[in-house]
């Protein structure tokens, strides 16, 4: 049977423009999308983001690699399996997508006949029904409009699961290495305008009217016939306002940051935490405005559609499903069912991926568009004497990732932090740290020799030094290991390092492989570092190196890429120029070592926030 649609939505379209409609709509409906889109994207971050990193790491797995980069990314893309897995993964993202269209749509569907309060539940059934019916009526076309139609007509929308998997910036990246493509992805966008705008009500009609895609998009394509220009600049200017509005708010933290740098001055260190509290502020207005993207969206579309059905009587539409108080299509014993699996799998997937999120130990083992960590050698050495408590609080206000620091041990067994072996550079006291008991240099001055103002510095010990940093910064602690030393270097480091708890938050480095392996025995959860001032052969595949620390001049692309394979990281010493910082960046180095770590964060942090952005900050503040 079938309905008018004229009947089935009203004439109140043609006496409201339909901008204000999906604006009356979006407020009049405002809890229950509140509440659907905070649950949803609760169940995202609990349920959806970890499986789809567990997936994105087994088809790596699968692949029989160690760490995806620029080098073996068409190997990880031809094996089988990785197609597998993708194809699951863009499936997962249509489903997700079309689920939450589905449950937002409930909210605007009205008719003359059917007025029914929405409801949290009446929601999710909805996008249930709707996942399901994908099975029986959707196929190939629809994945392409939910997955590239919907984010490249609605510039709103594209803050779905498939943007935030980061493709869009993939092909992007890749068209800048392979130019010859760039033709075809222009071309490919041409026509994918052109059938956005005569499938524009598809999605729509296919969630409401329970209908095959098939019909959906043949609907679609009537409704906008004669009318292309019109439905094409309706969603245009609806974005506009989107985009303007985000703009509004961009523009104002923009000037705010801008205010405080020329009120406070414009050094490099106030420029650092600038840029660095101006992306974090950035990153919160795009995600707040991304949290409504698909309501927006969907309020407009919705008030398209009435309008253009009320325009175009002479068009019939498959009947709705009707949303009676009634209608029961899921058993209260399937819905508790479904709800004991999902907090099942929210319990399974969560327990560790949130937890390696917030304590920063997710690895996606992805180095594609990674930024390299900054370590602050010796602590802000530059700013403060090295390797005391004053370094490294300057570093820690700066907001390093990593302190470099070097650790050897006295006569009596004491750790204590210290570059040189002999006391004379920094203490002015000619005497080798083995040949001391920490009694005999705890009170010395290891100040001085930098600024007279540092007098009251001292030699500060590792267990000083733990409790002092707290986790505020992680910790590059490398052992100097001598023929005078103890042998309980490394296992008294080790004991430190887990009675501290700071086995999550530092590398333990050092040029003795021996000494690593002594680390690891004692603690193999401690991950370590084999430094290198010379780079050559086979050093990829050593079992008790987590990472290699290499000096910059053998840092290349092969180095890296090398290591990646092996799932090993790879420091680079010490880079103090912008060009270095820069050119190893482009490299994709795990993490930078620097005397300068200002200069560095300041590099990276212009460099990811954009040249526009770059520029603009420039012309202000200079």
């Amino acid at each position: 049977m079938v309905s008018s649609p004229a009947v089935l939505f009203g004439k109140g379209g043609t006496s409201v423009v339909q901008f204000w409609v999906g604006m009356r709509r979006l407020t009049a409906h405002w809890k229950p999308l509140i509440l659907f889109e905070i649950l949803w994207k609760l169940v995202t971050l609990l349920v959806i983001a970890p499986a789809c990193a567990g997936l994105i790491q087994l088809a790596i797995h699968l692949a029989k690699l160690k760490y995806l980069t620029t080098s073996n990314l068409l190997q990880f893309l031809r094996s089988p399996w990785t197609i597998l897995l993708l194809a699951v993964l863009l499936l997962l993202a249509a489903l997700y997508t079309l689920f939450e269209i589905a449950a937002v749509c409930t909210c605007f569907r009205q008719s003359r006949f059917q007025k029914v309060r929405t409801t949290l539940g009446r929601m999710v059934r909805s996008g249930l029904q709707s996942v399901l019916h994908f099975f029986r009526g959707g196929g190939p076309f629809l994945v392409l409009h939910l997955l590239v139609l919907i984010p490249l007509m609605q510039f709103s929308a594209t803050s779905g699961i498939f943007t935030a998997m980061g493709i869009p910036d993939f092909l992007a990246y890749y068209m800048t290495k392979k130019e010859f493509l760039l033709p075809i992805y222009v071309a490919a966008i041409i026509l994918c305008c052109l059938l956005s705008v005569r499938w524009v009500f598809s999605s729509v009609l296919f969630t409401q009217n329970q209908c095959s895609y098939r019909s959906a998009r043949a609907t679609s394509v009537q409704l906008v016939r004669g009318r292309f220009w019109q439905t094409f600049f309706s969603v245009l200017v609806w974005n506009c306002c989107y985009f303007a509005a985000l703009l509004v708010f961009l523009c104002l933290i923009t000037v705010v940051v801008l205010m405080v740098i020329r009120a406070t001055g414009s050094n490099d260190l106030i420029m650092s935490q600038a840029m660095r509290i101006l992306k974090l502020l950035i990153q919160i207005v795009l995600w707040s405005f991304s949290f409504f993207a698909t309501p927006i969206c969907m309020a407009h579309l919705t008030a398209l559609l009435e309008k253009r059905c009320v325009q175009m009587p002479e068009v019939v539409l498959p009947e709705p499903v009707p949303l009676s108080r009634s209608a029961k299509p899921f058993r209260r014993s399937t819905a508790v069912l479904t709800a004991c699996c999902f907090t099942v799998a929210a319990l399974g997937l969560n327990l560790s991926y949130v937890y390696s999120v917030f304590t920063g130990k997710a690895n996606f083992r992805l180095a594609l568009f990674q930024n390299p960590t900054v370590m602050a050698h010796r602590g802000l050495s530059a700013d403060a004497p090295e390797n005391t408590l004053y370094a490294f609080s300057d570093a820690i206000s700066v907001g390093v990732d990593f302190i470099e620091l070097d650790v050897q041990q006295t006569r009596d067994g004491v750790l204590v932090v210290m570059h040189d072996s002999n006391l004379k550079r920094t203490t002015g006291v000619n005497k080798d740290i083995w040949d001391v008991d920490y009694a005999d240099i705890q009170n010395l001055d290891a100040g001085s020799w930098f600024d007279p103002a540092y007098a009251n510095a001292r030699i500060p010990t590792l267990e000083e030094t733990l409790q002092f940093v707290d986790k505020r910064a992680k910790l590059n602690i490398e052992i100097k290991p001598t023929k005078h030393g103890s042998d309980t270097l490394e296992q008294d480091v080790a004991e430190l390092i887990t009675r501290y708890q700071y086995t999550d938050a530092c590398y333990v480095t050092s040029f003795s492989y021996g000494s690593l392996k002594k680390v690891k025995e004692a603690n193999p959860e401690i991950r370590t570092g084999y430094l290198m001032s010379v780079a050559y052969g086979q050093f990829y595949s050593l079992k008790y190196a987590d990472a290699f620390s290499l000096n910059k001049v053998f840092v290349t692309s092969q180095v890296v890429n090398a290591a990646h394979q092996q799932g090993k990281q790879i420091f680079a010493w010490t880079v103090n120029s912008m060009s270095e910082v820069r050119s190893l960046c482009n490299l994709h180095v795990d993490s930078i070592i620097t005397d300068d770590p200002v200069m560095v964060q300041n590099v990276i942090s212009r460099d990811s926030t954009g040249e526009t952005l770059r520029s603009v900050l420039d012309y202000f503040i200079n």
